[in-house]
This record gives C-alpha cells, sequence and structure tokens, in this order.
C-alpha cells in the first residue's frame, strides 16, 4: 500500500504553521506593549512667598530660582532679596518659598528726626542693636553645625554636602530637603538658625 506523500506533507506544515500562528497571538497577547518614555522636558515647581503670582509653574529643567521668580512675575517690593540664591537649580516637586524682609521697628531716631533736639536725644538714647547669635546655615562649617540640638557630625556632614551640591539654601524651610532633617528637627532650629 502506497501513501500519498504530497498530502501528508501538506497536512503537517499546514498543522506546524497554525500551531506556531496560535503560539505566537497568546504569546503576544499576554505581553504589554513596551513604551519607553522620553526623559521629562519640564519639572514642576511650587513657588510662594514675596513674588507677585504664586503658583505651580512647569519649568525648563535646566531652569535656576531666578528663572522661576521671573515666571511668577517677578519680586515683590518686600522680598528679602540676600536670602536668595538665584542661580540654584531647581528640582522637580520643589517648593520655593521666597522670604520677606524682615520687619523692621521704627528707631527713636528716625520718627524724632524732625526737630533738631529731639535728633540729639534720640541719638544718645538710641538702643544699639544686639548682634544675631543665630548660625548661618549657609556659611556654618561641620563644628558651627553641632552645636546645634539634634545635629551630630553626621547630620551636619549632611548639611554641608547637600549645601555644596546645591547651593545656599534660600530659607530656613529648605533644610528640609537635607537627609536625615525631618519636620521635628527643623521645628527645633528654626529660632536657632538663620539663612543670608
Amino acid at each position: 500500500m502506497k501513501i500519498p506523500i504530497i498530502p501528508l506533507i501538506l497536512g503537517a506544515i499546514l498543522l506546524f504553521s497554525s500551531g506556531f500562528y496560535i503560539g505566537q497571538n497568546q504569546h503576544n497577547s499576554s505581553q504589554t506593549p513596551l513604551i519607553l518614555s522620553e526623559p521629562m522636558d519640564e519639572i514642576r515647581v511650587h513657588i510662594s512667598g514675596a513674588v507677585q503670582k504664586e503658583g505651580l509653574y512647569y519649568m525648563d529643567r535646566n531652569a535656576c530660582v531666578q528663572d522661576a521668580i521671573q515666571k511668577a512675575g517677578g519680586l515683590l517690593n518686600d522680598a528679602d532679596q540676600h536670602q536668595i540664591n538665584l542661580a540654584r537649580p531647581l528640582r522637580n516637586g520643589e517648593k520655593l518659598f521666597i522670604p520677606f524682609q524682615p520687619i523692621q521697628e521704627q528707631t527713636v531716631e528716625s520718627s524724632a528726626s524732625s526737630t533738631a533736639s529731639s535728633s540729639t536725644t534720640a541719638s544718645t538714647s538710641a538702643p544699639s542693636t544686639p548682634q544675631d547669635s543665630r548660625i548661618n546655615i549657609n556659611r556654618a562649617s561641620i563644628n558651627d553645625l553641632t552645636t546645634l540640638p539634634g545635629i551630630g557630625p553626621a547630620k551636619a556632614q549632611a548639611i554641608v554636602d547637600f549645601r555644596e551640591r546645591n547651593g545656599f539654601f534660600i530659607s530656613i524651610e529648605d533644610l528640609i530637603n537635607v537627609p536625615g532633617i525631618g519636620p521635628k528637627t527643623l521645628e527645633n532650629l528654626q529660632a536657632l538658625i538663620r539663612v543670608d
């Protein structure tokens, strides 16, 4: 008995190709498509404080503090410009607080300057301004920082490293971005530190 070879070969090819097709479809349907995301060209920055228009702004990924201030309409007249590092680069998700100038009490000398006699009296009785004993975290050494409560050598080093990597702190609240500094530590330090 002679077995027809051609129909047998065609049957085997058909069976093999349909099994291959079904296997491929099952394999492809179980995989999610691979979507490559492009690197973000923009970052989001929340700017508040002494600016014209507080809010959330989309900035170029290479933007600095000066760019954010311009996007927020510029500084208010009572912004404390001496505490702002305009060249510091921004980070995605950052909250940027622009500090206000401290409110200065009217001195006796300036309020009494209308008459010569009261001016003379004022200059002899004007109080001397005490020197600020708070530690400037933008200029403090590791030894200076370790004198603060809750700041040991490791946290002091982290503060200095962060400052060298990111530039000066704009406000005291920026200290929260240093690894190891939490809200409680920041709260305990607020009256003891300054930035300028």
